[in-house]
């Protein structure tokens, strides 16, 4: 179609069979909000359904974080109306159990697909438990950042909570506060550096759990950060250095014997091969490689077959590598590509790592899409959607208590 002189052919079918600009959102309660169950026995669900092609909308709830299928239960009747920051349903608190709750929204197309936001919030009453650390949390970890010294403070609660962390020298009432209370969870960290600690020198440090107008929990301790700093000159070099290389911060045994890392190969000054680096008999050798460019994002096993996977991204593309056995090279074959995710009504999937969310020994894939972080499980013999965390927050991180 010419818009200059308004002639051409249009595509009628496409443009009535394609999904349009949508807004389909929960904005009340915000994610992980908490309600007190003796003092707010309901809630009204606000939030907006307007979409192209659209049928119908259900609302859902289930206890728990990633609720199994058959826990959801339906919160109202099905509607057929579209409807702009209004009320959804009432939500009721006082029947819910002390524990995190999603909330579901699930809109039907007529096309036959569905549209579906979720929302994590957090019961408690005045009989819940009392919030308090867990283990021997909190505990100091002296780590390196920018080639200088830094302490950070590890914290996991029974509940999940928000952290906040006062610092004062023995010599000064002064105290300056840090907080990590954009993140609401079991665990936390927060890194001190030299901004906010001066090396060598002992400080008063109190760490507090946050359940806002629920509980809090406190526990001080002391803390120091060595003035250290990492040595940039007169290096050697070893004879079992690598080449130059974007690599990722994984080391598995591919092939059952020694550990490999992956990276790709950047001695040509640019993003080169994809190779599996392995130190053997005082070397650093390529034990796999192949042509193709991929950056590494992560080696695991997702599906529990006992060979090693290779996670990588490029250019609008993800491949999770892995060979038939151990003995074979990674890249001989293909478990999951960003062609297996549909999201938002787009194939779109950006590796980022694999890591153990469920704690069944097995890693899950996580990646980005526009509008979302994904969190890919294998489970019933193929790779299904686990979580997702929408971008409209600033996350420190996905990986959550």
């Amino acid at each position: 179609w010419d818009t200059d002189f308004g002639s051409g052919v249009l595509d009628i079918p496409g443009a009535i069979s394609a999904i349009g600009a949508s807004n389909i959102s929960i904005s009340s309660p915000i994610n992980d909000a908490i309600f007190r169950s003796d003092l707010t026995p309901s809630v009204s669900i606000m939030g907006s359904v307007v979409t192209p092609l659209f049928s119908s909308w259900q609302l859902w709830y289930a206890k728990g974080e990633f609720p199994p299928a058959n826990a959801w239960q339906k919160l109202g009747d099905s509607s057929q109306k579209q409807i702009i920051n209004g009320s959804l349903a009432i939500l009721p608190i006082s029947q819910m159990d002390d524990t995190v709750h999603t909330l579901r929204l699930v809109v039907q197309l007529t096309n036959g697909n569905t549209i579906e936001r979720r929302v994590r919030f957090d019961v408690a009453s005045k009989a819940a438990n009392r919030l308090s650390f867990l283990g021997i949390s909190p505990y100091t970890t002296i780590a390196w950042r920018d080639n200088k010294r830094v302490a950070v403070i590890s914290a996991r609660f029974n509940r999940r909570c928000r952290l906040s962390v006062n610092i004062r020298t023995f010599a000064n009432s002064e105290t300056k506060t840090y907080t990590d209370l954009d993140r609401f969870s079991l665990q936390h960290e927060l890194v001190l550096g030299e901004d906010e600690l001066q090396g060598g020198i002992n400080y008063i440090c109190e760490v507090k759990g946050i359940i806002a107008g629920v509980d809090t929990t406190t526990v001080e301790f002391t803390i120091k950060r060595p003035d250290d700093a990492i040595q940039q000159t007169l290096l050697e070099r070893k004879a079992y250095s690598t080449l130059p290389a974007q690599l990722n911060n994984s080391v598995k045994k591919i092939h059952g014997d020694e550990a490999a890392f992956a990276i790709n190969d950047l001695s040509g000054g640019y993003y080169g091969g994809t190779k599996i680096i392995q130190y053997q008999n005082g070397k650093m050798i390529v034990r796999d490689s192949t042509q193709e460019s991929w950056l590494p994002r992560g080696m695991g096993d997702s599906n529990g077959d006992g060979v090693i996977e290779v996670l990588t991204q490029s250019i609008g593309e993800a491949r999770l590598f892995q060979g038939k056995t151990k003995n074979d090279s990674p890249f001989s074959g293909t478990l999951f590509t960003e062609q297996q995710v549909l999201f938002d009504s787009k194939i779109e999937f950006w590796s980022a790592a694999m890591a153990d969310i469920t704690g069944d020994g097995h890693e899950e894939l996580i990646g980005f899409a526009d509008t979302a972080c994904l969190v890919y499980t294998f489970r019933n013999g193929k790779y299904e959607l686990l979580a997702t965390a929408a971008n409209g927050r600033k996350y420190r991180t996905l990986l959550r208590g």
